[in-house]
């Protein structure tokens, strides 16, 4: 059995929807599930939302299997927070002495059947590692899997199965989506919120000389008028401080 860990935000848990996909497709003759207990005990963001949004009538290519509880301690060796609602952040803090006691016994074990990816790890050998799994034993994934190479060969399935139903979105983003279809569209994401407040310091804010340098590459490899879409949490400083950049939604 192979399972994949969701967390954090809809970006992020779409990436690990993608990655899911690839071990599915990798290994299809092997369980590969979803351990989505992570949002029992977290409340980033807007929680769990794959399903909300992408498991239609319509969209049958998307497929979610969820990990039990039963199957989460066999593969880990360790609790999950399996209760959400109020209870999930008790229960986060609760199930740590239980947990710390599993691991004295049984970490080394499970710590080798455990890849976690982060962002300084040369992907190309997890990548390796990853086609060649001991399929004898159980596996555990956790990370955010962003890296190409992890969904390239499956892109257009991809957008299929993560593809969003238009009847939903309302007048002022479909107008969006119409201007971005009509022009050279460029999309410029620029994260503020919790990157400014409670993750202040743990993460890279780019400065305007990244964008600057950005879009004069950008301008540089294609002819035409550029239409600029700007993606952000924070519109007063967008208005302030991208008032250099031309031709902008």
């Amino acid at each position: 059995m192979i399972i994949v860990q969701f967390t954090s935000g809809l970006g992020n848990q779409m990436f690990q929807y993608a990655f899911y996909r690839f071990l599915q497709e990798l290994y299809p003759n092997v369980e590969v599930k979803a351990d989505l207990n992570w949002f029992h005990g977290h409340k980033e963001h807007n929680g769990y939302e794959l399903e909300n949004i992408f498991a239609r009538k319509d969209n049958p290519g998307f497929h979610i299997e969820k990990a039990s509880i039963r199957d989460i301690l066999k593969v880990t060796g360790l609790i999950p927070t399996f209760l959400g609602g109020r209870s999930g952040p008790f229960l986060e803090k609760l199930k740590y002495y239980p947990n710390r006691i599993l691991r004295l016994f049984s970490r080394e074990y499970h710590k080798q059947f455990h890849i976690h990816q982060m962002d300084y790890e040369d992907n190309e050998q997890v990548y390796k590692k990853i086609q060649r799994l001991d399929l004898e034993k159980n596996w555990y994934f956790s990370g955010f899997w962003v890296e190409e190479i992890y969904y390239k060969d499956r892109i257009h399935s991809l957008r299929k199965e993560l593809s969003f139903q238009e009847e939903t979105m309302g007048k002022k983003n479909k107008d969006y989506m119409e201007k971005i279809k009509n022009s050279q569209s460029v999309s410029i994401h620029v994260r503020r919120g919790d990157y400014i407040g409670k993750y202040k310091g743990d993460f890279c804010l780019l400065d305007m000389d990244y964008y600057k340098k950005a879009v004069d590459y950008v301008e540089g490899k294609r002819e035409g008028e550029l239409t600029y879409f700007i993606f952000s949490d924070d519109k007063e400083f967008i208005e302030r401080e991208f008032s250099w950049l031309p031709r902008k939604w």
